[in-house]
């Protein structure tokens, strides 16, 4: 994926700062493409010697004054060319197959445990996406519904945070059961911050907070929610940074 062509795609939805371009990857992509803040500025500054943005001083009289960027007309034309052009997937890597090619070593009872023990995990996966969605994007309600369409076919590869994450990091997505949920609940594949300085928590639309992890936990069910939305926060320190945290799906009654 180009970083160039990826903030041009938030661009098309509105005049941002690197900031707030920051925010939106977190909010949005972050589980299957991020990008640090120093890269967010560098690559908005080739975009604007390429004239594929423009950038704008906005002055602030009690705050300091804002570097707003809006996709120019090239810059629109550039991104619907990328945009229409089919990109190739990187090489697989799946440790599981190199195993599996070797597996001859191992006598047949070891080598049926461990492929009724992959295929049990699969069918753990499975049951979460039947479901429904993993989760919603925060800026999706403010896009028309078309949009909100793709933005949900992404959602099948889950939320998670940079592995590992950085310092000074909060962030937060929102996720919204279907019309007529009561109540929903959280699965995570993994939670591991650093313990009692990081923290990855549930709150409700209101702010308040519902549930809350530190440590390394590994695999995590949530309690259940009396709610149809919630929004989940992961906040950490300035010093030491762990793995982060993996939500693999959400289920509701």
């Amino acid at each position: 994926m180009s970083l160039p062509h990826a903030i041009l795609g938030f661009l098309k939805y509105g005049p941002k700062t690197g900031y707030d371009l920051k925010r939106m990857f977190a909010a949005s992509v972050s589980h299957f493409w991020s990008a640090q803040q120093s890269q967010i500025y560098q690559t908005l500054a080739d975009l604007e010697k390429r004239g594929w943005a423009a950038v704008e001083l906005v002055r602030q009289d009690d705050r300091p004054n804002r570097k707003e960027y809006s996709i120019t007309a090239v810059g629109r034309d550039e991104l619907r060319q990328w945009l229409g052009q089919a990109r190739p997937e990187p090489p697989i890597r799946a440790p599981f197959l190199v195993q599996l090619f070797f597996s001859g070593e191992l006598p047949d009872d070891d080598v049926l445990a461990v492929l009724e023990e992959k295929a049990q995990d699969l069918r753990d996966v499975l049951a979460l996406f039947e479901t429904g969605p993993v989760a919603q994007p925060i800026f999706a309600k403010h896009v028309a519904k078309r949009e909100q369409f793709f933005w949900y076919l992404t959602l099948e590869y889950g939320i998670e945070s940079a592995h590992p994450y950085t310092n000074n990091y909060s962030g937060f997505v929102q996720i919204d059961a279907p019309e007529g949920a009561t109540a929903m609940r959280l699965h995570f594949d993994r939670i591991d911050v650093e313990s009692n300085y990081d923290y990855v928590v549930v709150k409700d639309l209101d702010g308040t907070k519902l549930q809350e992890w530190t440590g390394d936990l590994g695999s995590v069910n949530s309690q259940e929610f009396p709610l149809s939305a919630l929004t989940l926060h992961l906040y950490t320190d300035g010093s030491v940074t762990d793995w982060g945290l993996a939500l693999s799906g959400y289920s509701w009654r």
